[in-house]
């Protein structure tokens, strides 16, 4: 029995002492990528093929897969969410929605990724419709069923800048960094900040340099990018003029000093926030940080923050073919 208490103690020891599992988050970059909002009808919803009479289903499955949240979420106390909203075309002389109570827009909201769940999050809507009789001459009519999501989106982006206050190099001392062009393939955002061209410009104060940092941008997604306070607009057919698309604002910090992106007729006002207008989806901005740097702080890196805020469009379309109800 002594034998067998000294076999039992060394077996609880040695299982001690085995190496324990645990639960390590390992962790995922999320502002990665070009994806945003992905939406596409569910298979068979609407089927290919109804008939006149029919009732039937139209099921749309949306997935945001990029790094930020899409409609009303507040993730903390106080927060105010975006907007998110999707819109019906439908063809009236064929179709109607059967539902009771069915508006223009569906307000909808999808989480981001997040370290916790890298992949983004799904979610499916329905919409009840019935066709309508076709033609008298015809057995047949092909009919279109277009669904459009209207959603604000960001772009963030931090990355090292190089400063760079000994322009002429007067100072016979090694430098911590070099001012140097970055490129970057995505954020995370269907809106992509593509190159950073760094330079330090003169001031009119003599013992200062200006930073500045040109900010290309390429709309990369297979959307439209529209005026950020226009989302409703925008998804209920609203008649619009060309300023309602590609029109993105643009915000940038320089180790927590704010850059001033604002174009030169608004320079003066208080906001420093710039914006752009795409040109063939893209175009760029330009940051700069107006009070300038003691030319004797040298030459070190620091934080570059840059913020893009807009809205964003796309759609997914079937085609339903309503075939005559034939009666014998």
């Amino acid at each position: 029995m002594k034998n067998l208490t000294i076999l039992f103690i060394t077996a609880l020891l040695i299982a001690g002492c085995q190496p324990q599992q645990s639960n390590i988050i390992t962790y995922v970059d999320i502002y990665k990528g070009i994806d945003g909002l992905d939406m596409d009808f569910l298979p068979n919803s609407p089927p290919k093929e109804i008939y006149s009479g029919e009732e039937f289903f139209a099921g749309i499955q949306l997935e945001n897969k990029g790094a930020f949240d899409i409609g009303n979420i507040a993730r903390n106390e106080g927060e105010k969410g975006y907007e998110a909203y999707l819109s019906l075309v439908i063809e009236d002389d064929y179709m109607e929605v059967a539902e009771e109570g069915f508006k223009d827009i569906i307000p909808f909201s999808l989480e981001g990724k997040s370290t916790f769940n890298p992949k983004g999050t799904k979610n499916t809507t329905t919409i009840k419709l019935k066709a309508k009789d076709v033609d008298t001459q015809s057995e047949s009519h092909t009919s279109l069923i277009t669904v459009s999501a209207c959603y604000k989106y960001k772009t963030t982006l931090g990355t090292e800048a190089c400063i760079d206050a000994d322009v002429y190099n007067l100072n016979q001392k090694a430098k911590a960094c070099n001012v140097q062009d970055q490129t970057f393939s995505g954020q995370g955002a269907p809106v992509v900040i593509t190159k950073i061209e760094s330079r330090m410009l003169p001031h009119e104060d003599e013992s200062k340099v200006r930073p500045s940092f040109m900010i290309y941008i390429k709309n990369k997604g297979n959307g439209q990018v529209i005026k950020r306070d226009m989302i409703e607009n925008v998804c209920t057919s609203i008649t619009l003029d060309h300023e309602a698309f590609n029109t993105i604002y643009a915000n940038a910090k320089l180790s927590n000093q704010p850059l001033d992106c604002s174009p030169k007729e608004i320079q003066e006002s208080e906001t420093k926030e710039g914006y752009i207008r795409l040109k063939d989806k893209e175009d760029f901005i330009r940051c700069t940080l107006t009070e300038g740097i003691k030319k004797n702080k040298g030459t070190y890196s620091t934080p570059l923050t840059i913020e893009l805020d807009y809205g964003y469009t796309l759609s997914a379309t079937k085609e339903v073919k309503i075939l005559k109800e034939l009666n014998y």
